[in-house]
């Protein structure tokens, strides 16, 4: 899911259910971007039931805490919504959507705030969930009963048979399925894992499991019995089967001299089919790389649609389609890169950054991308480890230098001082010296005193 510059601060484990809601959150994982500090979440949603085609939309309450548990002030609750569920086609969703939320935020709280129906009905959480007793799990049975029930599932596809986790469990209120959710005692299939309640129970019982395989072993111990008669009657046909074997080498030999004669007339006309599968092969192979080709150009795979159209010759219009690829990549990576500048001129340094990355052999997208890394780590809240009351604030463009005594004032970065190995700039009428970026430390030079700033945050 992640690569390794994350690093997972929370892992979040939900075991209060609300039964009448359409929508579950099964688990998720808070993560930190070790390189920006930036901090996000990624949940796992599932849809109960099957009607995951019939939600708009999906709202959550985010509660966000610091390292010390203390609610963090300012934000809370962050509200977002997974917007159009029903165009995923999946029962399931979330995995692969970082919610970004404030840097500081090392704890998080998740809450179902509202599910809107394609109909218009509305669900919102009324305070009231249930946290079911614990599970005896399968695992706790023994090889032989493991292997039974694995046979006894073996038409369940491998998703639903992940879900048989536990020992399903009826209470007075609702039943527990196997895969450890609680349904109400008149739903007759699980809505998460769409499990028959009556299957389940019937099935997923360590007594029936335990018949079952007395039942298998018995079918086994009369398989073996049944394979050892048969070999005795095949021993007792083995000096019958012998001398069988002799007059039919015999016969073997009159005939091999006629069966020769047919061999060669065979091999006469499997050859000329040979030669005709081949130049019919010939020609299906050029319509089949014509067809993967255009699968490319379609795919935006520009460089292999070229090189296959190129490589068909005088095939159908493969020539025109040569030209057209190369159109179509010169216009894709020219709205590629007037993208990439936006993003940069608005001082969104991260998607310029992706954006550059994806053409970064086109015009000069590598020299913003050497200037991008200088802007993205630069970015945050300095501090001087000489005069702790001088501060220095970056967002996007602009740049604030903050002072106790003379109050503070905003500037603009110039575009031109930017370098791949750092950042120069001036502050003029302020304080009549140079700074200079290298990686987490900024020095302010006036003269032969040095002024020495780290990163906060």
């Amino acid at each position: 899911m992640l690569n390794s510059k994350y690093y997972c601060l929370q892992e979040l484990v939900f075991r209060s259910y609300i039964i009448d809601c359409p929508v579950e959150i099964e688990k998720g994982s808070l993560f930190l971007d070790t390189q920006t500090k930036a901090v996000s979440l990624q949940l796992k949603l599932t849809v109960q039931g099957n009607n995951y085609k019939e939600i708009s939309s999906v709202t959550l309450k985010i509660f966000g805490f610091d390292d010390a548990g203390d609610e963090v002030q300012g934000i809370n609750p962050i509200i977002y919504t997974y917007m159009d569920v029903f165009l995923l086609g999946e029962k399931s969703f979330g995995e692969n959507t970082s919610i970004i939320v404030d840097p500081r935020i090392r704890r998080i709280k998740v809450d179902l705030a509202r599910v809107v129906m394609l109909n218009g009905n509305i669900w919102k959480f009324g305070g009231s969930e249930i946290t079911p007793p614990e599970q005896k799990p399968i695992s706790t049975l023994r090889n032989d009963l493991l292997e039974q029930l694995k046979r006894d599932t073996g038409h369940l596809q491998s998703k639903e048979f992940e879900r048989v986790e536990f020992f399903p469990k009826q209470l007075d209120e609702y039943w527990l399925c196997t895969c450890g959710r609680p349904n109400n005692n008149t739903a007759d299939k699980c809505t998460r894992c769409n499990l028959s309640k009556e299957w389940t129970f019937k099935f997923v019982n360590e007594m029936s499991i335990q018949t079952r395989l007395n039942s298998y072993l018995e079918k086994v111990q009369l398989e073996q019995e049944r394979v050892q008669l048969e070999k005795e009657r095949v021993q007792h046909q083995e000096e019958e089967l012998a001398r069988k074997r002799e007059l039919e080498r015999i016969r073997k030999l009159q005939e091999e001299r006629i069966h020769n004669k047919r061999r060669n007339a065979l091999l006469i006309i499997l050859a000329s089919i040979g030669i005709s599968i081949a130049i019919f092969f010939f020609v299906v192979l050029q319509y089949i790389n014509y067809s993967q080709a255009s699968k490319f150009l379609a795919e935006k795979d520009y460089n292999r649609a070229i090189y296959m159209f190129d490589s068909l010759g005088d095939f159908m219009n493969s020539k025109e389609m040569v030209s057209e690829a190369v159109f179509q990549k010169a216009n894709f990576f020219d709205s590629s890169y007037q993208l990439a500048l936006r993003y940069y001129e608005q001082g969104d340094f991260v998607l310029a950054k992706e954006a550059f990355t994806g053409i970064s052999d086109y015009k000069d997208s590598n020299n913003y991308l050497l200037k991008l890394d200088t802007l993205i780590g630069i970015q945050g809240t300095w501090g001087s480890l000489k005069f702790p009351i001088t501060t220095l604030k970056f967002n996007k463009w602009k740049y604030t230098v903050i002072k106790d005594t003379t109050g503070s004032k905003s500037y603009i970065l110039n575009n031109d001082l930017i370098t791949s190995t750092g950042l120069n700039f001036f502050i003029s009428n302020y304080d009549n010296g140079q700074y200079y970026l290298d990686k987490d430390i900024i020095e302010y030079h006036i003269g032969s005193t040095v002024f020495i700033y780290r990163k906060l945050k």
